[in-house]
């Protein structure tokens, strides 16, 4: 989770240079690429307009493409939810097709940048916060919990749908949103939780007055696969 604008640019483009080190050749972003001010409700916290926030999320996306032979961007919640809300607000039903989503307008003309997605003939949208790599489930669905609690719900979400989606085997969840760290272990299968390179000032929301939020943690994880299948003993979280 970036939270662009209120990105933490020393600990982005240092965990970029240590996954190249490592010989990593894909990237997921996994959801909040964009805080996505201006789609907010929430008023105090519009700082930055939406062509900023592209602006500058386009200019990283470039930096990125150059690294890596992959980079995919996953929907989320501070963006794609609040889009689509703003919509069905702003614009009428039969111009929708005319709007160009955010995160397809930045991934526009990078050959190598895909605005990722689990695909399915009849859900495409409502399939775009998950992507399925191997036997690798990256999500940012809009659940929470504490000490993976959110990856285990997505876990059992996947468990309750793959047949009838016709989802691959997964073996390994990694969830964004919650802006913990950490990976547990459990028989054949690994959960994790991806972290976030968003400054306190892009997660001001936190320190709001209910105490309910527990503070960032920064980091990431590195995956290795053979023949699409994730060596467990590999996986690290940094």
């Amino acid at each position: 989770d970036l939270h662009i604008p209120f990105v933490d640019h020393d600990k982005l483009w240092a965990a970029v240079e240590d996954g190249l080190d490592q010989g990593c050749d894909t990237l997921v972003i996994n959801g909040d690429y964009l805080n996505g001010d201006s789609l907010s409700t929430h008023g105090k916290f519009k700082m930055h307009s939406l062509e900023e926030e592209v602006a500058f999320g386009a200019s990283i996306l470039e930096r990125l493409a150059e690294k890596f032979s992959t980079v995919y961007l996953l929907d989320d919640n501070h963006v794609h939810d609040r889009w689509r809300r703003w919509l069905g607000e702003k614009v009428p039903p039969d111009r929708h097709f005319l709007m160009i989503h955010p995160y397809a307008f930045m991934c526009d003309g990078i050959q190598n940048v895909i605005r990722a997605g689990q695909t399915h003939p009849q859900y495409p949208d409502e399939l775009s916060h998950f992507l399925i790599l191997g036997d690798a489930m990256f999500s940012h669905g809009f659940v929470s919990g504490k000490d993976g609690e959110s990856v285990r719900k997505v876990k059992h979400w996947y468990s309750n749908w793959k047949d009838i989606l016709g989802l691959a085997k997964v073996r390994v969840w990694l969830h964004g949103h919650s802006h913990n760290l950490g990976i547990n272990f459990e028989s054949d299968a690994a959960i994790i939780q991806t972290g976030t390179f968003a400054t306190l000032e892009g997660l001001r929301y936190a320190l709001e007055g209910n105490l309910k939020y527990s503070p960032p943690v920064y980091g990431y994880s590195i995956l290795e696969q053979f023949g699409g299948k994730t060596d467990l003993s590999t996986i690290k979280v940094i």
